[in-house]
């Protein structure tokens, strides 16, 4: 088992409640699509960390995994990846937007 950080934001731009109601964590940059390992090495606009960022958001969570959502230092939930076909990783296009932010790359989590 392994825990998880995922940032929810910054003061001013907090998105933890959308997490918290939908079950779910987010990331981007997600404006290239669906992660691809060649894809995302290719794209100019998206620098090196976060490549390496995504890269592991998609390939590393296992079910059972542990998340800490949290907004600079503050938790704001703890979280578990489920043990289902809903918590592989999934680019989903209406987050495309979230104050301000492409945030496609998604994973499901319950939220204790």
């Amino acid at each position: 088992m392994a825990v998880w950080q995922i940032a929810a934001g910054e003061t001013g731009r907090d998105y933890s409640s959308l997490c918290i109601k939908y079950d779910l964590v987010l990331i981007g940059p997600g404006s290239p699509g669906p992660y691809n390992e060649e894809v995302y090495s290719n794209v100019n606009d998206v620098n090196e960390n976060d490549r390496k960022r995504v890269r592991t958001f998609c390939t590393g969570p296992k079910p059972g995994d542990l998340v800490l959502l949290r907004l600079g230092r503050e938790a704001k939930a703890v979280g578990i990846i489920p043990d289902d076909k809903d918590a592989q990783y999934e680019w989903r296009k209406e987050f495309d937007d979230v104050l301000g932010w492409e945030l496609q790359h998604t994973r499901r989590v319950i939220w204790d």
